[in-house]
């Protein structure tokens, strides 16, 4: 009895114990086969009816103690699922395709009490032609749609198992001789690959080809079809569905013409023979598997059939006369007309050509059409006659001329000028008036008089764009031309029902009605123009830019855009272009003291041309920046860089003699990152036993980062600290370089180059080094006398600007810049050899440095008076002057007692090779002269 003592209590306490202690022990059989399927299932079946007859046991809690046992599902796995076509073809599966529930529906499964949401197969990327889906654990899918391949009929999807080694399981298939069919709606718990299984059929596809050829049987378009599923041994038919208004099945005897294209006949014989049957309208065969071969060779051999389960139709075009009919414009003033033949391009097209096709094999005859807006003025009608190829059928030409184009000529009459507004409108026309209000005018007639109206009697329905509407162009005699000072305004126009109109019609707008249209002119004004802003710009003294900041084209077109708006622009020129470097170029005078200096202001002339052929000139207000300011201190910027939009770029250069230096004072500089700038700063002079030896930068891209050159331009990219590098220790003594003696030849100064080859670096102390060389340069002052022969240039004399030194006799004086940065001139004795010499003989060398001169002998013969020769050394390749007088002939007496002089004419030059160089022979050429 309860407590209460109220009621029995039925005693079950024992039943459901049981069931308890059966389902715990099925939960322990379950984990020890959790890799067995089959098992698994069973055993999970056998759980779930268990727990039904505990869910009947009604047990009360028992009067003894009751052990719970943890209950676990399986885990949270999901499976691929793959579908293989095998051979045949399925569309893309979708989700839903093979769902069995939608996304989120409550369902019952095998192995929990209630139910689970439905989770949708999830589809990932396609392994070739197999798709693949992910599909989570316990859920069910259905068939998808049914793949097809031609020839075969599909009977469902084979379960594909695989063995431990990974090859695939057909114990299945070789026991009972069938694929394992999948039975979809079953619950997935492991991965899936289903194949599609496929049965021959006795159908095959018989396809149907059209050749569409041209008048040679030369193929110019292949349609083809197919009649499908058609079962073997059964007869089909195919039918000439291309035989038309254009084509027509072509017979057999017209293959057989000469002019036909040979590989389509030869198809069509081949076609013809294996399948004995010809190109009509109606063909009928028997259809065969795709293994059959029903003749055979003489050998009784099975050959292969081309045309095999094949229908070929072959269509030839209808034969016409085709010809081209063109509707003309007429040229002013043309009275002759050519009815055929081709114009070209020397008519404009009235309408589009029209192309015809005519059926009559030797005349026709063509009437011209009424075409609204445009009068024929050629005859109306053209007889044809046609010229033949009797054995091509080709159209050859048309009334003996070799053309297809038939011609008819028009006058248009769509717009008609009058001069006189009272001239009556023609029926069928609207007048259109264009007035020139005051200030302007449509330009001049040929009586110098302005044209104030224009009037136009236009055509019914005409759009507005044909009228020849007067503008600033001048466009068939008129132009919109305003007085001087005066711009073209506006149209404004006025319907003849009296609707007042704000400007002109669109091009598209068709005219109705009567239409006046007015322009009025307006008085010039002009925008103004805006300030150029630049940096100095600045050149070497080759005229090289250094800086080049000067202002641009775009520049100036910026400030003048506003008067480029205007409709009245032209064009533009700079004038006094050669005049604005100097405006813009830097100030050489610029020093290292604090500077917060406004901008200098100067100005660009320039012209605004206008299409009225006027013109305007504007001076453009230019603001020049300097490249380069200093601050008063390292801390604040100068006020013209703090508050000058323009110079926001500039960067910051500190100039820092340090500690070690008399004068510490560090010095601040802004700079413009884009120019070459020089810092005004000179070397600092070291306290006490500090000696100044370089300037670094601490800037990467400086070349000479580590030996800065301060009197150098630079560029100074980012914010930038110059220090001073002090030595106590002294340095080795580095000995100046050397030179070599030049020789060069009269009139030519040595180049930098020769000169660069005699110099020789000194040695740096007794390190036994030799310093290096970073550059030369030419002291212009210092040039050698090559005006004439000197051939001791190293002798030493008294130097003409300061006695109480030597020099050389004549030599030129190089500046050399170790790379160490000493400086060093050096004087190049120049010895100057002349380029002719005069010799006694032609084996005198008047010295060894003229060794390698080449001979010249100058030889007057014995018909001059004095027939001495004269020898002279040459240099090689330079230009001389022989200094030779043209010889004086001699006089000879003939034995009839007259007398005869020779007269000099030319020298002749003939050369010959030496050993030595060429020699050169120049002869007198005289010719006879009879003296009375």
């Amino acid at each position: 009895m309860d407590a209460q003592g109220s009621r029995l209590i039925k005693d079950t306490i024992k039943e459901s114990e049981k069931i308890e202690s059966q389902i715990a022990e099925k939960y322990k059989e379950l984990e020890k086969n959790s890799n067995d399927k089959e098992k698994k299932f069973k055993i999970q079946n056998e759980i779930k009816e268990l727990k039904s007859k505990l869910d009947d046991a009604d047990a009360n809690m028992p009067n003894y103690d009751v052990v719970l046992y943890a209950k676990w599902g399986e885990p949270d796995k999901n499976y691929k699922v793959k579908f293989d076509p095998n051979g045949g073809e399925i569309d893309s599966i979708g989700q839903n395709d093979i769902a069995t529930h939608k996304d989120g529906e409550r369902i019952k499964i095998s192995t929990e009490f209630g139910k689970v949401p439905y989770k949708l197969p999830e589809k990932f990327e396609n392994e070739g032609n197999v798709q693949v889906f992910d599909v989570a654990n316990r859920m069910t899918i259905k068939a998808p749609p049914t793949p097809q391949r031609d020839g075969y009929d599909f009977l469902g999807w084979e379960l594909v198992t695989y063995n431990e080694d990974g090859s695939e399981d057909t114990s299945y298939k070789d026991k009972y001789e069938v694929p394992r069919l999948y039975s979809f709606g079953n619950e997935i718990t492991s991965d899936l690959y289903l194949r599609a299984i496929w049965a021959k059929n006795s159908l095959v596809d018989v396809k149907v080809y059209h050749h569409l050829l041209d008048k040679d049987f030369n193929e110019v378009k292949l349609v083809d079809g197919v009649i499908k599923n058609q079962r073997v041994k059964t007869n089909t038919t195919a039918y000439g569905v291309m035989q038309g208004e254009e084509y027509i099945l072509a017979n057999d005897d017209e293959f057989d013409n000469k002019n036909v294209n040979e590989d389509t006949k030869n198809e069509y014989e081949a076609y013809k023979k294996e399948t004995e049957r010809k190109n009509t309208y109606y063909q009928n065969q028997v259809v065969q598997a795709e293994n059959d071969d029903k003749k055979s060779d003489d050998n009784q051999q099975p050959i292969k059939l081309e045309f095999k389960n094949q229908f070929h139709f072959y269509y030839r075009p209808y034969r016409y006369r085709k010809y081209t009919v063109n509707y003309l414009l007429a040229k002013d003033g043309q009275d002759k007309f050519e009815a055929v033949g081709s114009q070209g391009d020397k008519f404009e097209n009235v309408i589009e050509p029209e192309e015809v096709l005519n059926g009559n094999r030797h005349f026709d005859s063509v009437n011209y059409r009424k075409i609204r807006g445009f009068k024929l003025v050629s005859p109306p009608q053209t007889q044809l006659f046609f010229d033949i190829n009797e054995d091509t059928h080709e159209l050859l030409g048309i009334n003996g001329v070799k053309t297809k184009d038939i011609n008819f000529y028009y006058k248009d009459v769509r717009v008609l000028k009058t001069k006189n507004p009272k001239t009556p409108i023609p029926k069928g026309y609207h007048r259109v008036t264009f007035k020139a209000l005051d200030n302007g005018s449509f330009g001049t007639d040929e009586n110098g008089k302005e044209i104030k109206e224009i009037y136009y009697d236009v055509i019914d329905g005409l759009n507005f764009s044909n009228i020849p509407v007067p503008t600033d162009e001048e466009k068939n005699g008129i132009k919109i031309t305003p007085a001087k000072n005066y711009n073209i305004g506006s149209w404004s126009g006025k319907r003849e029902d009296g609707k007042e109109l704000k400007g002109l019609l669109d091009e598209n707008t068709q005219i109705k009605k009567s239409y006046e249209f007015e322009i009025d002119f307006v008085e010039d004004k002009y925008p103004e123009v805006k300030p150029i802003k630049v940096f100095e710009s600045s050149k070497d003294d080759g005229g090289n830019f250094i800086n080049d900041f000067m202002p641009t084209n775009a520049q100036i077109e910026e400030s003048i855009s506003d008067l480029m708006k205007l409709e009245k622009y032209k064009d533009y020129q700079v004038l006094e272009e050669d005049t604005i470097y100097d405006k813009v170029k830097e100030n050489e005078d610029y020093n290292n003291k604090p500077s917060d200096v406004k901008p200098n202001k100067d100005s660009i002339k320039v012209r605004v041309n206008f299409k009225n052929d006027t013109y305007k000139d504007f001076d453009i207000p230019v603001e020049i920046y300097k490249n380069i300011y200093r601050a008063l201190d390292s801390k604040s910027k100068p006020n013209i860089v703090q508050n000058d939009e323009f110079l926001k770029d500039f960067v910051k250069v500190d100039v820092v003699p340090t500690k070690k230096a008399k004068d510490s004072q560090i010095k601040t500089y802004y700079v413009n990152p884009k120019a070459q700038v020089k810092i005004p700063e000179n070397d600092p002079e070291g306290e006490n036993d500090w000696t100044f030896e370089k300037w670094t930068a601490d800037l990467d891209t400086l070349a000479d980062k580590d030996n800065f050159q301060m009197p150098n331009r630079h560029i100074f990219e980012k914010e930038t600290v110059l220090t001073a590098r002090y030595s106590k220790t002294p340095k080795d003594i580095v000995y100046p370089p050397s030179a070599e003696m030049i020789t060069t030849y009269v009139g030519k100064y040595p180049s930098l180059e020769e000169y660069e080859q005699k110099i020789k670096a000194g040695k740096i102390g007794n390190s036994g080094k030799v310093a290096e060389i970073d550059s030369y340069y030419l002291i212009k002052d210092k040039k050698p006398d090559v005006s004439k022969e000197i051939l001791d240039p190293e002798k030493e004399i008294e130097d003409p600007t300061d006695p109480t030194k030597k020099v050389y006799k004549n030599y030129q004086t190089i500046k050399v810049i170790y790379k160490t940065g000493e400086v060093f001139l050096v004087d190049v004795p120049v010895r100057v050899l002349d380029t002719i010499k005069e010799v006694p003989d032609p084996d005198t060398i008047p010295g060894e440095d003229y060794k390698d001169y080449i001979l010249v002998t100058v030889d007057p013969t014995d018909k001059a008076k004095d027939p001495t020769k004269k020898y002279y050394r040459v240099r090689k390749n330079v230009e001389v002057t022989i200094p030779s007088n043209n010889p004086e002939g001699i006089e000879v007496t003939s034995k009839n007692g007259e007398s005869h002089s020779y007269e000099f004419t030319k020298w002749k030059e003939k050369i010959q090779n030496q050993e030595n160089g060429k020699k050169v022979k120049k002869s007198q050429e005289n010719s006879k002269k009879t003296q009375k």
